[in-house]
């Protein structure tokens, strides 16, 4: 669709179709900064688990934490653009983050006790099941700007 063709459609129609261009962009950086996040977890779980032979659990929890700050850092700044008090904001994302770690180890739990996939692997997969959770709640609640929709 091109731009002039906003000039056909209704008030709310354009306004509506605005707000989902808008809604795709938020979801496009938050994709981006989710596999910046993902990257470094995978590659600090990967050479702690091959080069150190930590533990796949105690691996993936440390590369967790490495790539929260990254994720909390990229999705404030960037992809939500400053939405309000950083420590509220902050305390939100660490209850979203802990949901989907926890999600994340019943996964890797699963998968390692099945046999299916190399430890490696089996950790990149349950890396790989929460992004769609995280961004819905993120969006609809951890990076909410309460008071700009008052």
């Amino acid at each position: 669709m091109r731009r002039n063709d906003l000039k056909c459609l209704s008030e709310p129609a354009a306004a509506h179709k605005l707000l989902v261009i808008q809604e795709v962009f938020t979801f496009s950086k938050f994709g981006l900064v989710g596999s910046a996040a993902t990257l470094a977890h995978m590659t600090i779980a990967g050479w702690l688990i091959r080069s150190l032979a930590w533990p796949p659990q105690g691996a993936n929890a440390v590369a967790f934490l490495s790539a929260f700050v990254i994720s909390f850092g990229g999705h404030y700044f960037w992809s939500f653009s400053q939405p309000g008090n950083w420590r509220q904001a902050l305390k939100r994302f660490a209850m979203i983050a802990g949901g989907a770690f926890v999600i994340n180890n019943v996964v890797l739990y699963a998968l390692l006790t099945a046999g299916w996939l190399s430890p490696l692997l089996s950790t990149l997969a349950s890396v790989l099941v929460v992004p769609l959770f995280t961004f819905i709640a993120s969006r609809c609640w951890g990076f909410r700007n309460w008071r700009s929709m008052n």
